[in-house]
């Protein structure tokens, strides 16, 4: 008993972070029993995490020697395999694991804390491709789920996916979904990413069908939103590509929905949906008490492919609150419609421009057909993707029939080249935002080939301090730098298309003519970190505060109207 209680006292200190004094009371205890692996083991813990790893790694190696209950050596390998791992010693990990491991099938975890450390070790043993202890671990840990924390359901979900163990995570998410929908939702989206990294992509498309199935509707709980905040429904398409954060495929995505996810100090509350991809929900319905409905389902070429720009129509005309950027109104901004709306404004150069798709057989014949149609040069791109990616510049017939044979009959867009190079050496894309029917100046964008998104585009900043200070001045006065005939073509391009908010990509010819890049929704119309070298950030601070304030007063506004709507209905 007075062991019992001199080792409660211990682990209450180092439960404090009073790590000094703990490990003092270890020590004694350890004089006392020397080949307890329980107390050996923690005071390796404790050095460990007061960073003696070399003395931690002696006491660890002393308490796995000793062995003991599955819990206790899982809990000191673990600790023991972390050292080397933030020594940079992974190579050792597979033997070491391999070495300690106890025969299976494990005992359970008894309690929170040691279902971490299964998890723990679990992971680096994946990471480490080493012995297969993960499996036993994982099985381990589904025997004691009622133990396990919330962050820990989704460490497990993570690890089920990762081992490609599709049937217990589907019973590990029902059981838990069950009692909690929208942890369930949580679980399947912190499982897609992790299986499609370990290549399991049929559990990577079972979370994709699941979420837009099962659990289509995220509600934003946030303390202090419940029946005061005005509710704002987002319309969401899943991403087309590799999974992304919870946050960003909830929010934003490459628009200026980005924004919701900082919006935690304002009257707004956001509840997203996830439409289209492989699944459709059964039914389409608008949760309660909605006040404004955001249509992010930005991409129209996109939208239409994956099914969520009917889906977002059949939503929009339900609604009874106000739409902002109505989904039919998203149509009118493909490539093509774009194209076809914008032309004939004075002063605006629009490409000509073909979407198609063609037999790789046939590549020759279609490569002449695309020459005689636009010219050369032209510019083969992908459709639904943006950043410069998949795009070729043809000079040739040649070049042409190459570009369309790499698509391999999927769609593909072929436009006209416009040449925007004024300096040498040295092209410029300009972007406007228009929000509201305000314009707002985002960024200029420079490059040292044609495609201003291809690698290594950060770097003339970074030898151009004057390109630095003209990106400036372009944000901080749009108009005064483009003047007044640029701005009355953009006003043109902003009355023929004439939604709540979207973004305008464009260049100068060399008579001074604005050569249009594209025009609609699903552009990021905010400033972000550069994810290279440099924080693009600083100079373009005034620009992010602009558009981040008029589209918050436009969310405001608009939701104040639909909440008034609503009670009035309702009255």
């Amino acid at each position: 008993m007075a062991r019992a209680s001199e080792l409660a006292a211990a682990l209450a200190l180092h439960r404090e972070g009073r790590l000094e004094e703990a490990v003092e009371r270890y020590e004694a205890i350890c004089r006392a029993a020397p080949l307890d692996p329980d107390v050996v083991g923690l005071i390796g813990i404790t050095q460990q995490q007061r960073g003696r790893l070399e003395v931690a790694a002696r006491w660890l190696d002393q308490a796995l020697a000793l062995g003991g209950p599955d819990r206790l050596v899982i809990r000191n390998l673990n600790a023991r395999a972390i050292i080397e791992k933030e020594a940079g010693r992974l190579k050792t990990l597979p033997e070491m694991i391999a070495r300690h491991r106890p025969a299976g099938p494990l005992d359970p975890p008894a309690e929170a804390a040691d279902i971490g450390a299964y998890i723990s070790l679990a992971l680096l043993d994946i990471a480490t491709r080493g012995d297969a202890l993960a499996d036993d671990l994982a099985t381990a840990c589904l025997a004691s789920i009622d133990l396990a924390t919330p962050v820990q359901w989704r460490q497990i979900a993570v690890l089920l996916a990762s081992l490609g163990r599709r049937d217990d995570l589907e019973a590990f998410t029902t059981e838990i979904g069950n009692d909690d929908p929208e942890m369930a939702r949580t679980l399947w989206l912190a499982a897609w990413p992790a299986a499609e990294k370990a290549s399991h992509w049929d559990i990577g498309a079972t979370a994709r069908f699941t979420i837009c199935q099962k659990y289509p509707v995220l509600r934003d709980r946030r303390p202090g939103t419940e029946g005061t905040a005005l509710r704002v429904l987002v319309l969401r398409s899943p991403p087309p590509h590799l999974p992304v954060p919870e946050v960003q495929f909830n929010f934003g995505g490459n628009t200026i929905g980005t924004f919701i996810a900082g919006y935690h100090e304002t009257a707004l509350a956001f509840d997203s949906y996830i439409l289209g991809g492989s699944a459709v929900p059964t039914t389409v319905e608008t949760p309660d008490g909605i006040d404004l409905i955001f249509n992010n389902v930005a991409n129209a070429e996109l939208a239409v492919a994956t099914g969520a720009q009917a889906m977002a129509e059949t939503i929009a005309k339900r609604a009874q609150v106000p739409v902002l950027n109505p989904p039919a109104e998203i149509l009118k901004t493909t490539r093509v419609a774009i194209a076809r709306l914008l032309d004939g404004i004075e002063g605006l150069v629009v490409p000509k421009i073909v979407n198609a798709r063609c037999d790789p057989r046939r590549a020759a014949s279609a490569a002449r057909r695309l020459v005689e149609q636009l010219g050369l040069p032209m510019i083969v791109r992908s459709v639904n993707e943006h950043g410069g990616r998949n795009m070729s510049l043809c000079m040739t017939v040649k070049e042409v029939q190459t570009a369309l044979t790499m698509f391999e009959g999927k769609p593909f867009y072929a436009i006209e080249y416009v040449d925007t190079q004024v300096e040498q050496g040295v092209w410029r894309k300009f972007r406007m935002a228009f929000i509201d029917g305000a314009p707002f100046a985002h960024k200029l964008q420079f490059g040292e080939t044609w495609n201003v998104h291809g690698p290594g585009w950060y770097e003339i900043f970074e030898r151009r301090a004057d390109l630095v200070e003209e990106e400036t001045r372009f944000v901080d006065d749009g108009p005064g730098y483009l003047g007044p005939e640029a701005m009355a073509t953009l006003d043109a391009i902003r009355k023929r298309i004439d939604l709540d908010f979207f973004g305008v990509d464009f260049a100068f010819d060399s008579a001074g003519k604005m050569v249009l890049f594209e025009a609609n929704a699903a552009m990021r119309t905010v400033p972000v970190w550069d994810s290279k070298k440099r924080q693009r950030m600083a100079h373009l601070e005034g620009t992010r505060k602009r558009i981040r304030g008029a589209f918050e007063r436009l969310l405001l506004r608009k939701a104040q109207e639909g909440r008034a709507a609503r009670l009035a209905t309702a009255h």
